[in-house]
């Protein structure tokens, strides 16, 4: 059986600690723990794998400002943390209202533990009984692909492999293709299910993509388990040998391969005669009109193929390509209205529900298939500009960026800097003296098309002090810009100005964190080697 993190409550390493769980309490008894870690560090996220029991001193949490803690926890929740243990009673008296809130909201357990205890102590004991568990698991998965590679051998069919797996795991498995269409299904006991039984033989799913030749060409669910642990290394070894089994079945067409290849050079920048020659093996004309998109997943839920199947369901011929947690596409339109196509591309991704998964930025469109990594590199430059600004919208337009990504692409930093202090000098000044948001407003009034009624609802601010705070905004820039012809300069420093300040706050994150996990860590060896 897994650990769970009520398991881990209940150790005597930690019992030490007087733990108390503060959030998510519903989530301690099923949630499983993989490994024990201990940091100081804010933006470790990325460095975890999922199923982590975190312990941290709270020395940097005690700094961190309600920005930063909302984005800690949402991190930690997004990359499949376990649970946070927070040290309290030193540094950090209490834990932040924001912590718990957002942890609350996105069903991460956070733990109290109101007395100090060495946490290298801790993570080795329990850690020893996770290494223990996984020998167990190491010596299940390696009988699983014993008995996978016999039905290779043997030229049984995908069923059979199904059922191995899901006899090993003890839950329901399903196999399907790209368009949904069941390919193999069984239930925890080896039996098979038809697609009616399939479809309602567990509540939640484990999905894993199963690729043939690079290109996804089926999906292997896995349903509510035991052992979580078993079921992440089973499914590894279950896809290769599923790969292997669908080379038979459903071998990858000459065309999905050259598709494939296309989208791969052209996001590497390969020259335009290879790009033509994938292009015709493709499918796709000389002259097609092709849209590029560069996205991020918002969740660890997201599987290769999700962003095709969404527009194809809409009628587009899309492909995509995953590397390192960024997906690149090319959407073909297939009609002679370019520009109105691509509009409408925008508002299918919009509708199409594929934000939950990704945050997206549609790029320009091209009216020649060699520009695709022209294409690719202005949706990935917007993806870039629009995440930092407008984290919360999950579908951004290169062309409402189009003088950010000018000015990135063509204006150094200090010709940059010299053109927002010309125009929004007084007003940043008036800013940083007075810590009013008149940045933001001017840009949220920008951004609305000078609505006064719409900047109003963004801020959630009364028109009558709207107003009051335009008046000023006004009065420092010299004059109603609206009556003076500066309009796009002045969009245009707004846009730079709040770019830059994003780039300072994301910097002093990174520093901050840096700096104070050092601190940290000395007090930590003065109280047991942590």
């Amino acid at each position: 059986m897994p650990l769970t993190v009520d398991a881990v409550l209940r150790h005597p390493s930690l019992q030490r600690a007087d733990p108390i769980v503060r959030s998510a309490v519903g989530n301690v008894r099923d949630a499983s723990v993989r490994w024990v870690h201990s940091s100081e560090v804010l933006d470790i996220a990325p460095l975890l794998r999922g199923g982590e029991f975190l312990l941290t001193g709270g020395v940097t949490l005690a700094s961190a400002s309600g920005a930063e803690l909302r984005r800690y926890v949402t991190d930690l929740a997004e990359r499949g943390v376990a649970a946070l243990a927070v040290e309290t009673g030193g540094a950090l008296r209490q834990l932040p209202k924001e912590l718990l809130e957002t942890a609350e909201a996105a069903g991460l357990p956070v733990v109290e533990l109101r007395r100090v205890v060495p946490f290298v102590e801790v993570a080795q004991e329990i850690n020893s009984r996770l290494v223990s568990e996984s020998v167990v698991h190491l010596q299940q998965v390696d009988q699983l692909s014993h008995l996978l590679s016999q039905h290779l051998a043997s030229g049984d069919g995908l069923g059979e492999l199904v059922r191995e797996l899901a006899t090993t795991v003890r839950a329901p498995v399903t196999l399907t293709d790209q368009s949904g269409r069941l390919l193999a299904a069984a239930a925890p006991d080896g039996t098979t299910l038809d697609e009616g039984a399939a479809l309602v033989a567990a509540v939640s799913w484990t999905a894993l993509d199963v690729p043939v030749r690079g290109i996804v060409v089926a999906s292997l669910r896995i349903g509510d388990a035991a052992d979580g642990e078993i079921v992440r290394l089973a499914a590894a070894r279950a896809v290769d040998a599923l790969s292997l089994a669908l080379v038979r079945y459903r071998p990858p067409k000459p065309s999905e391969i050259a598709a494939n290849e296309f989208l791969r050079q052209a996001r590497d920048g390969a020259p335009e005669w290879r790009l033509e020659r994938l292009a015709r093996a493709a499918g796709l004309r000389a002259d097609a009109p092709l849209v590029g998109i560069a996205a991020r997943p918002r969740s660890t839920s997201y599987r290769a193929g999700q962003l095709d199947q969404a527009l194809q369901q809409r009628g587009r011929r899309a492909f995509s390509l995953v590397v390192a947690q960024e997906v690149s596409a090319l959407v073909h339109l297939p009609g002679r209205r370019g520009r109105v196509e691509r509009t409408e591309l925008v508002a299918d991704l919009r509708d199409s529900g594929i934000g939950r998964e990704l945050t997206i930025a549609v790029g320009p469109l091209g009216r020649r298939a060699v520009e695709a990594p022209r294409l690719l590199t202005q949706a990935l430059l917007t993806l870039d500009l629009a995440s930092g600004q407008r984290p919360a919208d999950p579908v951004h337009d290169s062309e409402v960026w189009a003088t950010e990504r000018l000015a990135t692409q063509h204006l150094p930093d200090a010709a940059q800097a010299a053109l927002v202090d010309e125009l929004l000098g007084d007003l940043l000044q008036y800013e940083a003296d007075r810590g009013v948001p008149l940045l933001q407003t001017l840009d949220r009034w920008l951004a609305s098309g000078c609505s006064t009624t719409g900047t109003s609802r963004v801020l959630m601010l009364r028109r009558q002090s709207l107003h009051h705070r335009l008046q000023r905004i006004f009065e420092l820039l010299g004059g109603d810009p609206r009556e003076s012809g500066r309009l796009a300069g002045l969009q245009l420093a707004v846009r730079l100005a709040v770019s830059q300040r994003e780039a300072r706050d994301q910097n002093a994150r990174y520093d901050g964190s840096s700096h104070q996990s050092r601190p940290g860590a000395a007090q930590a060896r003065g109280r047991g080697h942590r």
